[in-house]
């Protein structure tokens, strides 16, 4: 599960390793480019939707988030972690990866964000990178 796949060139790879590839994005228009260049991939989804929505019911074993949950307000970014762990395997992997700059459009920064999903009783910290432009943080569910 990858959430805001921008036109499908995320999305492409993401599908090489991948049995099944759930994409989505809340602009109509972009969800629709990003089927375009994914109808070669068979597996790989792409609804025109948002988070907290998006979120597929399961069963999956990895949700990756990159440059996304930073922009939800509050409500959203809470209710997008409950439904990810309610769908999530036990053993599978939420990676999450933002840029350490703070967006304008953002309700707050990569770490603060980042913080909402290392609290997760749920999740153990597998990975906490934090690097001069971004940080990477990967947890998997008990």
């Amino acid at each position: 599960f990858g959430p805001g796949g921008g036109r499908g060139e995320r999305s492409v790879p993401r599908a090489a390793g991948c049995d099944r590839v759930r994409a989505s994005h809340p602009v109509p228009a972009a969800a629709a480019r990003a089927r375009a260049v994914c109808r070669h991939r068979p597996g790989v989804t792409v609804p025109d939707a948002a988070l907290p929505a998006a979120t597929p019911a399961g069963p999956f074993d990895l949700a990756l988030f990159s440059e996304v949950l930073y922009y939800l307000d509050d409500a959203s970014v809470t209710a997008t972690i409950a439904r990810t762990l309610d769908g999530i395997e036990p053993g599978g992997d939420v990676v999450a990866v933002h840029w350490r700059g703070w967006p304008a459009e953002a309700p707050r920064t990569a770490e603060a964000t980042h913080r909402l999903l290392r609290d997760r009783p749920e999740l153990d910290v597998v990975v906490d990178h934090t690097d001069e432009q971004f940080v990477l943080l990967v947890l998997r569910h008990r």
